[in-house]
């Protein structure tokens, strides 16, 4: 899930402007129903597991509280497909930075 958020937060708006005919968002793949349903759902699985998991990370003590909070709010923000595509971006940095604070202190521990 992760990199195909990535993926629609970074590489699909630089191919949508250089080269649009390659990605069309009206076929009938992006408008059928069932497959935006299941991006819902995965949306909000994907977020739930990772709030759940900065609580537990904060209740622990043991990861930084930027990084629990961080991935609290980011992965919310970008795995909601329904969101615009600026709030999508910040939700992408925000996880990013959260993993990125897991990951030092993990580095730090070892």
């Amino acid at each position: 899930m992760a990199s195909l958020l990535y993926f629609e937060a970074f590489i699909l708006p630089g191919l949508l402007s250089s080269a649009p005919q390659l990605v069309n968002q009206q076929s009938e793949l992006y408008n059928f129903k069932a497959f935006m349903r299941i991006r819902v759902i995965g949306g909000i699985v994907f977020s739930m597991g990772f709030i759940a998991w900065g609580i537990v990370w904060l209740a622990s003590g043991k990861v930084p509280v930027w990084s629990s909070i961080c991935m609290m709010i980011g992965a919310p923000l970008f795995s909601l497909v329904f969101l615009s595509g600026n709030l999508r971006l910040l939700g992408v940095l925000l996880y990013s930075a959260g993993l990125l604070g897991v990951g030092l202190k993990i580095l730090s521990v070892y």
